[in-house]
């Protein structure tokens, strides 16, 4: 049986101790008969669903320097992890006099919002993965479409 990825956001709103079964069919992320429905699938730890192929490239798209196929887990981890990736290649820190800043390469605003839109805008019943190019100056983010 699929463990609901942990919602902490839910658990911190509503005050919620554990997730029971009753209480996944009250927030509509499970079906009487216990198994989940669409939504529940996708917030559980493990299921079934393609979900975010990034690779990073050097010069050319040729020349890939870095993968990660994050599958069948839960589009809060797919999020995550890659944010993670983002950050790995985009940020950086810089000492300036006795400071030490952030630099950005690319904004992680602008990743986030395109990363958090192809997980909600992509049609899931479609089997590929959303893809992520990642090159020097800009990053590609494409997600499956019937």
């Amino acid at each position: 049986m699929h463990q609901i990825y942990t919602f902490l956001f839910w658990k911190k709103l509503y005050s919620i101790e554990k997730l029971t079964p009753d209480l996944l069919i009250t927030l509509g992320l499970r079906e009487k008969n216990g198994k989940y429905n669409n939504a529940g699938a996708l917030f559980a730890g493990e299921n079934d669903y393609r979900g975010i192929d990034l690779v990073k490239f050097g010069d050319n798209i040729n020349v890939m320097l870095d993968r990660a196929q994050i599958e069948k887990v839960s589009v809060l981890k797919l999020y995550q992890d890659a944010l993670q990736k983002y950050r790995q290649y985009y940020q950086n820190e810089v000492i300036d006099g006795a400071y030490r800043r952030k630099n950005e390469q690319i904004p992680e605003n602008a990743f986030r919002e395109a990363i958090a839109n192809a997980i909600v805008h992509r049609t899931w019943d479609v089997n590929a993965q959303i893809k992520v190019a990642m090159f020097d100056d800009r990053i590609e983010v494409v997600c499956p479409r019937a």
